[in-house]
């Protein structure tokens, strides 16, 4: 699998990068059951949920600056209440935690979930989280690494060998090179700047151009050029999955 890019610093702007490098991602749904009542005949028989999650967000905001420098959380409340006459019995936030590894993420996320308990108990309310499937951080193969980079020559291309930093952005790559031999490139679309990416309504434009076709078109010879030599070469393979064995083995021991 590869993601497209703007042009990737070298030195000099290169034309992608062969091993890109991601965080690992977890997304949760957290909901707050509170009370409805009247908000001006009788706010006491209420139990407020946006209380409760205005309070969930800005002890989450307050926990960023405890984070590592290598982690985000990113949230919305996408759910406030109905009417502002209503004290709100459900409210609803939507949280994205990323970070360097599964470890230190899980480890945030943990401290997330006693935010949120911590806002519902002081509103009175109650709380219930509900898990989406988390991407892995990436794990490339050196090994194929080495056989895309040998193509991506033959294309003509100049790519940068690896990313120096880690990447804010998250892929279910990362799921995948957990299980198997895998890489993940990055390769360069030509926009006006380097702070142009995808998203962008000017990288898509770029995206859709005559250039940008034939970037794609060379980065995806160099891929399948690579994928048909190690389907060609059963030494390869076996060499790939020992490697992979080692790779998870120290991982897990760390």
């Amino acid at each position: 699998m590869g993601h497209p890019g703007p042009r990737f610093p070298g030195p000099g702007l290169k034309d992608g990068v062969v091993v890109a490098r991601c965080m690992a991602r977890a997304g949760v749904d957290v909901t707050f059951h509170g009370v409805n009542a009247h908000a001006g005949n009788a706010p006491w028989l209420g139990r407020n949920a946006l209380d409760a999650v205005v309070a969930a967000y800005t002890s989450i905001a307050m926990l960023r600056q405890q984070t590592i420098p290598n982690q985000r959380i990113h949230a919305i409340i996408s759910k406030g209440g109905d009417k502002p006459n209503v004290i709100p019995h459900l409210t609803e936030m939507q949280l994205f935690v990323r970070s360097e590894t599964d470890a230190d993420m899980e480890k945030t996320c943990q401290r997330i979930v006693d935010a949120c308990e911590g806002a519902a108990k002081a509103a009175g309310c109650s709380v219930e989280f509900k898990w989406l499937e988390s991407y892995k951080d990436l794990q490339c193969s050196d090994t194929i690494a080495d056989k895309f980079y040998a193509h991506s020559q033959s294309q003509g291309l100049d790519y940068l060998r690896s990313m120096s930093t880690v990447s804010g952005a998250s892929t279910d790559q990362g799921n995948v090179s957990y299980a198997l031999p895998s890489l993940h490139p990055g390769f360069s679309i030509d926009v006006q700047s380097a702070q142009i990416g995808p998203h962008h309504p000017l990288f898509e434009r770029a995206a859709g151009s005559r250039s940008g076709f034939e970037n794609s078109q060379k980065f995806a010879s160099a891929m399948a050029a690579t994928g048909l030599e190690i389907l060609q070469d059963g030494d390869l393979r076996k060499q790939l999955w020992a490697e992979h064995k080692e790779r998870f083995s120290a991982l897990n021991s760390e």
